[in-house]
């Protein structure tokens, strides 16, 4: 009986210490684990979003023995429109068309792509350019897109991450899931240029692409970006439960974001409006910054602070997405709802 009851007490003890663990720093977390907590985020990090296909931005002229022209029919293409083949031929890769217009003798070539959704077909016509003495069409294109935003969480679970809160594009892919796949990268926030009415700040980092990954990403949709993490990304971040939308409430909340370097630090902000939605949206709360450091540092919300992880009553509600731009210190955030299902 004695050594049933030390027993007990020892287990008791271990399970106070451990929730003791995840409570420091006014975080809870699911005991169990499981879908219940994530990895809270805040660290910074740099993304690189690729396509599949090439996209269109301009054309251009090609330098030839007569003197600068366009290659015929290339002015039909649009900025946006994806390169899907050629000759038959299918083309991800500037090498590809460079492969494919110099590796025969035919005078025109047919050219397929994709706009808004519809295929087209183009007869274009490649020049020779003399400085470097061989064919080219003259199309500027693309197929990925960088920046630096904030990790949101990491699933216990799964491992999946999540950060931004909103789509990552440029003004050829606004809501369209071009970019579709890429890689993380941890990043070091190097300094902050402070928001003022009418100008957003932003926080000014770097990170090395091509070195040692942080996760790699699968996808890019309107409440963030998604995708497996490797160790690095969580491996020394607190646990947190995960709060839901009929939780949040007005009134005092944190966020957890860089200012410097590449550990997050609590900021104090107040949840203004929290918006009843039924259906996915990432505008879902009015946020105001009222943390003095972070006012006096950044002057509110920056550009680069998307994603960062909003915790209200020790659960993680949800993530930093827009700034007002006529007053800095104000902004939306999205319910975790609408990325953990990603």
């Amino acid at each position: 009986m004695r050594k049933t009851y030390k027993l007990l007490i020892s287990m008791l003890l271990i399970a106070f210490i451990f929730c003791l663990s995840f409570a420091s720093g006014d975080l809870v977390a699911d005991a169990y684990g499981g879908a219940n907590s994530v990895y809270l985020g805040g660290t910074p990090i740099g993304v690189v979003a690729a396509s599949d296909k090439l996209i269109v931005i301009d054309t251009r002229v090609v330098i030839t023995k007569e003197g600068a022209k366009k290659s015929e029919g290339i002015d039909k293409l649009l900025p946006g429109d994806l390169l899907i083949s050629l000759n038959g031929k299918a083309i991800s890769t500037v090498e590809d068309i460079g492969t494919i217009i110099n590796g025969c003798k035919d005078e025109s070539f047919k050219l397929v792509v994709s706009r808004e959704g519809n295929e087209m077909q183009f007869e274009v016509t490649p020049l020779i350019d003399i400085l470097e003495n061989n064919r080219k069409l003259g199309i500027i294109v693309k197929n990925e897109i960088a920046g630096i935003g904030t990790l949101t969480y990491v699933r216990l679970d799964n491992k999946r991450f999540g950060g931004l809160g909103h789509q990552i594009f440029d003004e050829y892919s606004k809501g369209k899931d071009y970019y579709n796949k890429g890689k993380l990268y941890c990043a070091d926030i190097m300094g902050v240029v402070k928001g003022e009415a009418g100008k957003a700040g932003e926080l000014r980092g770097s990170f090395k692409r091509g070195g040692s990954l942080s996760g790699k990403l699968d996808k890019n949709s309107f409440s963030g970006v998604f995708g497996v993490a490797e160790d690095i990304l969580y491996d020394k971040r607190p646990l947190v439960a995960l709060g839901s939308r009929s939780l949040v409430q007005q009134g005092n909340a944190y966020i957890y974001t860089t200012l410097d370097g590449e550990t997050p630090q609590k900021f104090e902000i107040e949840i203004v409006k929290a918006v009843k939605q039924p259906s996915a949206n990432d505008k879902s709360m009015v946020i105001h910054v009222t943390d003095k450091e972070l006012l006096e540092k950044a002057g509110g919300i920056c550009q680069g602070m998307s994603g960062s992880p909003i915790v209200q009553n020790g659960r993680l509600v949800g993530a930093v997405t827009h700034v007002f731009i006529n007053d800095p210190t104000r902004g939306y955030g999205i319910y975790i709802d609408w990325m953990v299902s990603n």
